[in-house]
């Protein structure tokens, strides 16, 4: 499912330039969920997609933290699960600035 996921964007794989990490060569992409797990995103390859960590200001980790708060803000009920997708889906870095400080 990773090599399909890399193709379906057009990523050769994780030696694929658009994986590039000068900052740190050994974490190049990971092939995440779109929607994660704990916010009922399926096992499937549709919904991952490669996340570049040496891109900035936006990468996986700061997808990583916003998943994770938006976990906490569903289980404290502050938000809704569909919301929580919807903000991963439409645009999760207008979601990012929402909890967080402009990055850049």
């Amino acid at each position: 499912m990773k090599h399909q996921a890399f193709v379906l964007y057009g990523f050769s794989g994780n030696d694929d330039p658009k994986c590039d990490n000068p900052s740190s060569p050994k974490r190049r992409c990971e092939i995440d969920y779109l929607i994660s797990r704990e916010l009922g995103g399926a096992d499937v390859v549709e919904n991952l997609w490669p996340e570049p960590y040496g891109t900035h200001p936006w990468n996986a980790q700061l997808k990583d933290k916003l998943e994770n708060r938006l976990h906490k803000e569903m289980c404290a009920g502050n938000i809704t699960s569909k919301a929580a997708r919807e903000m991963l889906v439409t645009d999760w870095t207008a979601a990012y600035l929402k909890y967080y400080a402009d990055p850049r």
